[in-house]
């Protein structure tokens, strides 16, 4: 490797690490916001497409805990961004 191709290897290797915790906030901040978003689309989609009220209670009632599971997995694997780099 020569010298061009190491600097523009370093040069790389620094804006990944100084952007890496930028995109962890952010990426957080989404999360904390839309991740109830998609448990309610995805549900949503599933009591559609069985008939019955049954289906859409059981959804109801395991919403909240499946909202704040699903919510606390993304937000550990984002935790994880800036940790790779």
């Amino acid at each position: 490797m020569n010298l061009l191709e190491t600097i523009k290897v370093k040069l790389q290797e620094l804006f990944i690490s100084a952007l890496a915790p930028m995109i962890e906030i952010e990426l957080k901040k989404q999360i904390e916001s839309e991740s109830g978003k998609v448990v309610d689309f995805i549900l949503g989609k599933i009591t559609t497409a069985i008939p019955g009220d049954f289906d859409d209670k059981l959804a109801d009632s395991i919403k909240p805990k499946l909202k704040e599971d699903f919510k606390a997995f993304l937000l550990q694997e984002a935790g994880k961004i800036s940790d790779k780099v």
